[in-house]
C-alpha cells in the first residue's frame, strides 16, 4: 500500500485529506463518519466571540460550472461557527479532541482573533491546550497586533 503520510511543522497526517472548517465538524456523528472513511486530519470551523460575525450564507457550496464550464470545481464560502467560545472550550472541542485522538489524526482549532490582543492570547492558550495546532484568523488586525499575538 502507498504511504500517504504528510508531515508538516511537527504534525503527522495519515494522508493529505482534511475535514475542513465546515458545518460537518459541529456534529460529532457526522465528523465520525468522515474519520471512519480515513480522513487525515480535522480543522474546526472558526470560533468567534462576536455574534455579528456569524452568518450562514445559503447556499454555501457553489458549483462554478455555469460560469466556467471547463473547470470541474466548486467554491465553498467559509463560515464561522455558531458555537460560542465558552461552549466550544468546555464541551465541543473536547468531544472533537476525543474523536480525533481515537482516529489518530491531528485536530486544528480555528479561532477569530479579537482586536483585544490580551483576550486573543488567552483564548489561543485555552484552545491550544485541546488542539494539535491553531489556526488564527487575524486578517482584520493591525500588523503590530498580529506580531504581539504570535509572539
Amino acid at each position: 500500500m502507498v504511504d500517504l503520510t504528510v508531515k508538516l511543522n511537527g504534525l503527522t497526517f495519515k494522508n493529505p485529506i482534511l475535514v475542513g472548517p465546515v458545518i460537518v465538524n459541529e456534529y460529532p456523528e457526522m465528523l465520525k463518519k468522515c474519520l471512519d472513511q480515513g480522513a487525515g486530519g480535522v480543522i474546526t470551523p472558526t470560533y468567534t466571540g462576536r455574534k455579528e460575525d456569524i452568518f450562514r450564507p445559503r447556499p454555501y457550496i457553489i458549483g462554478l460550472q455555469r460560469l466556467f464550464p471547463d473547470l470541474d470545481m466548486f467554491f465553498t464560502i467559509a463560515e464561522y461557527s455558531a458555537i460560542p467560545f465558552k461552549e466550544a472550550l468546555n464541551k465541543h472541542v473536547p468531544s472533537l479532541r476525543k474523536l480525533c485522538t481515537d482516529a489518530g489524526v491531528p485536530l486544528i482549532v480555528s479561532i477569530l482573533a479579537s482586536t483585544d490582543v490580551d483576550r486573543t492570547v488567552k483564548l489561543a492558550a485555552d484552545f491550544a491546550s485541546q488542539a494539535d495546532a491553531l489556526e488564527l484568523s487575524m486578517l482584520h488586525l493591525k500588523k503590530e497586533d498580529v506580531l504581539q499575538v504570535i509572539n
